[in-house]
């Protein structure tokens, strides 16, 4: 029988021949960033680690996969199984059949929700603090509001207020502050350190 292949993207090279890679024969899934997690380590995890055979043997590497399967199974039950579609796309050497993750349809209209409510799911506190212009506050939002919590927003006068008010529709306290995302983040740093909830951060946290 056909074995599925899972392909991990992880260099220039890899990314400019992408189109010929998913034609390979029982390839059914690309995946991009595994770089991005090994280099924001900062060195902990050494090139040598990267290479095949042992690519995965790393214990830090082992455990974001590891971790990355327990985040899947512990929202899975709270959200949409969102539909993916086979459509085709204009290349160099013709169509090419893509496969779309309607993540549109999700439960806020994003991706976002995913890691926001495996956030709040593992933060033991009854109220949590976020800072967004848009999706990520969304996503922080409706979980805090599915599991029970308090969620304050931090976002910045540029944010989109139809996403505001959706937020504040959802339940979530909505401090505005500064005129960019970076002032808007920094005034979150502030209010963690006051009000000792900790921050559900829209990319960086594990």
């Amino acid at each position: 029988r056909q074995i599925p292949v899972h392909v991990l993207v992880e260099t220039h090279g890899a990314l400019h021949d992408a189109w010929e890679i998913a034609q390979l024969p029982g390839v059914q899934v690309l995946d991009f960033g595994l770089m991005d997690f090994v280099s924001g380590h900062h060195g902990a995890i050494h090139a040598s680690n990267m290479r095949s055979p042992g690519q995965f043997e790393h214990p830090l590497v082992a455990r974001a996969k590891a971790d990355v399967v327990a985040a899947a199974g512990r929202v899975q039950p709270l959200l949409r199984r969102t539909p993916c579609i086979d459509v085709e796309v204009p290349a160099p050497s013709g169509p090419q059949p893509v496969t779309l993750k309607l993540e549109s349809l999700q439960v806020t209209g994003s991706f976002k929700p995913r890691g926001a409510l495996n956030s709040l799911l593992l933060a033991d506190d009854a109220a949590v603090i976020a800072c967004s212009g848009g999706n990520h506050g969304l996503a922080v939002a409706w979980a805090a509001a599915r599991l029970g919590r308090h969620a304050t927003v931090v976002v910045p006068s540029s944010a989109a207020r139809t996403k505001v008010e959706a937020m504040r529709r959802l339940g979530a306290e909505i401090v505005e502050h500064g005129d960019t995302p970076g002032e808007a983040f920094a005034y979150a740093d502030e209010m963690v350190a006051q009000r000792g909830h900790p921050l559900i951060h829209p990319y960086d946290q594990a």
